[in-house]
């Protein structure tokens, strides 16, 4: 579920006409739409309240202004992401938790790639925004960094390289998406557009690049031809 079906689902559960639980979620729900097509740079109460079908006066209840809310918008969909975070069963091998965890990361975003394409941008120049992103970052990697304490007897210096090497591994990620979806004006025409193919092969790189090995071929699909090609290459 997207971010903005969610605060939908928010909206249509209280049946009152009146209710500070359906308007505060009515008009963040406002500010995402605004977001699928515009810039939060940009955006104004105006345009929020025409989306929401309210007042200004019913914004300024809840909000001081466009950059408030674009910033809110933002902290509740990081707080929403964490909620829908893959659960991660210790016992289940390292690579079918990449999997999972890249399958995640790449749904959520094309989901919610006008929240990401802001978020990005804003982050260069809001530092409110700047420090949501890095939330964002810092709580996914501590859910694979949760995985290793449980599975490995790792140390404190250890957990802190995993660390720097996720967050060199997670920018290959980034770049990929950011050029599917125009973000920060990246594009190109070349890039591979079957999704599945991508989510294999990234959450294979990945698992080289912390594991220095070959994911077990008994957990490859789609990847499985770019693994015996790399072998040629040795």
């Amino acid at each position: 579920m997207s971010f903005a079906d969610y605060l939908d689902a928010l909206v249509r559960r209280s049946t009152k006409q009146r209710d500070p639980e359906k308007t505060r979620p009515l008009l963040l729900a406002a500010a995402v739409r605004f977001s699928e097509t515009g810039s939060f740079a940009t955006m104004t109460v105006r345009d929020v309240v025409r989306l929401a079908n309210t007042s200004h006066g019913t914004f300024y209840l809840y909000f001081s202004s466009a950059q408030d809310i674009a910033v809110e918008v933002l902290s509740s969909f990081v707080e929403y992401e964490l909620r829908t975070l893959p659960d991660i069963d210790k016992e289940r091998h390292p690579f079918e938790v990449r999997l999972a965890m890249v399958r995640w990361y790449q749904q959520s975003f094309r989901a919610n790639v006008g929240l990401m394409r802001n978020m990005v941008l804003l982050s260069d120049s809001v530092p409110e925004v700047a420090e949501i992103w890095r939330r964002r970052g810092k709580m996914i990697i501590d859910r694979f960094l949760d995985y290793y304490r449980q599975r490995y007897d790792v140390t404190p210096e250890d957990l802190n390289l995993l660390r720097i090497a996720h967050h060199a591994v997670g920018s290959m990620s980034d770049h990929s998406l950011f050029a599917r979806y125009g973000v920060h004006g990246a594009s190109e025409t070349s890039e591979e557009r079957d999704e599945d193919l991508l989510i294999e092969l990234h959450a294979t790189l990945s698992y080289r690049a912390i594991f220095g090995v070959d994911p077990p071929a008994e957990f490859l699909d789609r990847s499985a031809r770019f693994v015996g090609l790399a072998a040629k290459l040795r």
